[in-house]
């Protein structure tokens, strides 16, 4: 069931270009990047985001078309309120469902959610990847994917989506994504974003931001025993995923992250558990200020920085 013949499509990019883009005064830029959780909270994410005066936003789970959020284009929303030209390719069709009723952190959908880049620097050449994805549930008990997937269904699968950003003082390659958490394990995690690094390639500069899901360790851990037992999951227990990524996967690549895995977690589950699900990787750009965001407007924290260029 869709409600506009203007929601977009899985592989289609849309492009607004409203405003005036700006012209960098200085060798500095703000990056921010955000899953905003659908864009439910939208006032308090448009103020926070205006009190941030970034350059360029990566933003997930953004919203365009769904009941639980008015049916708006969230992006445009945020673009609009804060005079920025994005950027939006939708990864999830949000299938409309009786069944969405009874599992109310969700909502209804009938639209697509997906990543966006604002900008009010100049973007330009627009690009979809699409990532690998292979099912790896090996269990016969339900868990919490199998649930969240009958009482949630959604159609599509993870991309990245990518530009390229005029700072000023060259072009810079930027990409946002939203690794696989649904009946995956880490090594499909691992897969999707080497396939991004393989599309980055020897780029001197570039910025890759998103939420990379690095969520296996503690209780999400078992869970993932339950799920996807394999070789990965085993050293998910005792190790935070995002730990083993930084140590092992993204210290292979020559992108940066100042940001701390064990103690900078972007996602709290009751006092339970944290984790850094959220990265925002560098290349080529010195990093002068960093920070976790701490507002309540999506279950997930902003990751923001501040690079020389």
């Amino acid at each position: 069931m869709t409600y506009s013949m203007d929601i977009p499509e899985h592989g289609e990019i849309r492009q607004s270009t409203n405003f005036p883009p700006h012209i960098k005064r200085n060798n500095q830029i703000t990056i921010v990047t955000w899953n905003i959780q659908y864009g439910k909270e939208l006032k308090g994410i448009i103020a926070y985001l205006s009190s941030l005066d970034a350059d360029i936003l990566l933003l997930q789970e953004a919203d365009w078309g769904n009941i639980r959020t008015e049916k708006k284009n969230i992006t445009k929303e945020i673009a609009n309120a804060l005079q920025y030209n994005y950027i939006f390719s939708p990864d999830l069709e949000q299938l409309y469902s009786w069944k969405r009723n009874f599992y109310k952190k969700a909502g209804q959908g009938g639209g697509v959610s997906g990543n966006a880049i604002l900008s009010r620097l100049p973007l330009s050449n627009p690009f979809i990847l699409e990532l690998p994805y292979t099912d790896m549930y090996n269990g016969i008990i339900p868990t919490r994917s199998t649930i969240r997937n009958f009482f949630a269904p959604t159609k599509g699968k993870c991309i990245a989506l990518g530009a390229s950003v005029e700072t000023g003082k060259g072009i810079i390659p930027v990409y946002t994504t939203h690794l696989e958490i649904s009946r995956a394990t880490i090594a499909t995690r691992v897969a999707q974003f080497k396939s991004i690094n393989n599309n980055i390639g020897n780029a001197n500069r570039v910025i890759l931001a998103g939420d990379f899901n690095t969520a296996a360790h503690g209780i999400f851990g078992l869970y993932n025993i339950i799920e996807n037992y394999d070789a990965w999951t085993k050293k998910s227990i005792f190790t935070p995923e995002a730990v083993y990524w930084k140590k092992h996967i993204i210290k292979e690549t020559n992108l940066t992250d100042p940001f701390n895995p064990g103690t900078d977690w972007t996602l709290q589950v009751k006092g339970l558990y944290h984790a850094k699900l959220d990265w925002i990787l560098t290349r080529g750009l010195t990093v002068i200020k960093h920070e976790v965001g701490s507002v309540g407007y999506s279950d997930h924290r902003p990751l923001v920085i501040t690079v020389e260029i």
